[in-house]
């Protein structure tokens, strides 16, 4: 992941000097009803942000809220064997049932050695990522199976840094548990809101006699090769439809 931080200029202090009574008085009394108005809002704002009107709220989208965290939880363990059209044989294992509630900030389809049955990787973003006012201000890319997150921080707006942002986007690779998930993700583009539910997987492909293996990440904070969640899809909201 790659951020760009652009420093603020410092701004150079002005020449002053002495102004009239009558305008000293003009702008001090400027002042004390600028500072009424600023007391006001303050009271406002209090008033709209008391119980009953969460932070949140404007993260719930199709009852989805894209401010949580995942969940990530030891399940039992899962192990499913099955063959591709080319003739190989995949396996997947899983031990960790996951869930994940988030914007899609960009989708792209591979026809890889595993893009039979892994077809699409997803870069999602929750927290204040999938927050509309911070992602239109950042760039979101994908390649070779790798998402990437690149502008300036300083342009969101918000006390935000790497590590927040490290730790509240995935790019996601999807496969699907039946034909019906299949078809649900193939509909899926940026800008979405979705909420995927399943397990993270561990893969072992024999094709021929090339073997493949590649395990999922259980961390939110990893980066790099291998920090990528491998997700078994067995039941997704998109928007405001479900499946599964």
């Amino acid at each position: 992941m790659m951020m760009a931080h652009h420093g603020a200029t410092a701004a150079h202090p002005g020449h002053s000097r002495h102004r009239p009574l009558s305008q000293r008085v003009i702008i001090e009394s400027l002042l004390t009803t600028l500072m009424l108005a600023g007391a006001l809002w303050a009271l406002l704002t209090f008033a709209f942000d008391s119980p009953g009107y969460g932070e949140e709220d404007h993260f719930v989208t199709y009852g989805i809220n894209s401010a949580a965290d995942p969940v990530q939880k030891q399940s039992s363990v899962f192990h499913s064997t099955f063959g591709t059209s080319s003739g190989a044989e995949v396996s997947l294992f899983s031990d960790m049932a996951y869930s994940v509630s988030a914007k899609v900030e960009s989708v792209t389809a591979y026809d890889d050695v595993m893009g039979e049955f892994m077809t699409y990787d997803l870069l999602l973003a929750w927290g204040e990522l999938a927050d509309a006012d911070v992602d239109s201000k950042l760039t979101w890319e994908q390649s070779d199976r790798r998402g990437t997150v690149s502008g300036s921080l300083e342009a969101t707006g918000r006390d935000i840094d790497a590590a927040y942002v490290i730790s509240h986007v995935s790019n996601s690779h999807v496969i699907a548990a039946d034909n019906n998930i299949a078809a649900a993700l193939a509909t899926i583009k940026a800008g979405d809101v979705v909420r995927i539910e399943g397990r993270l997987v561990d893969i072992r492909m024999i094709d021929g006699n090339q073997l493949y293996t590649v395990a999922s990440s259980k961390s939110r904070t990893d980066q790099g090769d291998g920090a990528c969640e491998i997700i078994l899809v067995e039941r997704v909201r998109i928007n405001e439809q479900t499946w599964g």
